[in-house]
């Protein structure tokens, strides 16, 4: 796992077997501050990523192509806004709340 120190605040980061980042944790003073967690298909591509401050869930994305997401989720996992793709590539022409 590699592990980065700059300035006081500590960032590591663990890969998987193919190399694609899994997680990542960043502290400052050594109190964790912020966690992100990232799952891939089998091809390599991004499908759900997780977002903890302090220890606590605090939003998430679901993935359709492994570049765009289509939907935002809460702390607890429920569909805050979905992110509809249409001509911009990985930026949503429209966001349904």
């Amino acid at each position: 796992m590699p592990h980065c120190r700059k300035s006081g605040d500590a960032n590591l980061v663990a890969y998987d077997a193919r190399g694609e980042p899994v997680e990542m944790h960043f502290s400052v003073a050594g109190a964790p501050l912020h966690h992100r967690s990232l799952e891939h298909d089998e091809l390599g591509r991004i499908v759900r990523v997780s977002e903890r401050w302090y220890d606590v869930t605090e939003r998430g994305w679901l993935y359709g192509d492994g570049v765009s997401p289509v939907a935002e989720l809460d702390g607890a996992g429920a569909l805050m806004n979905r992110h509809v793709h249409a001509t911009r590539g990985h930026v949503p022409d429209l966001v349904l709340r």
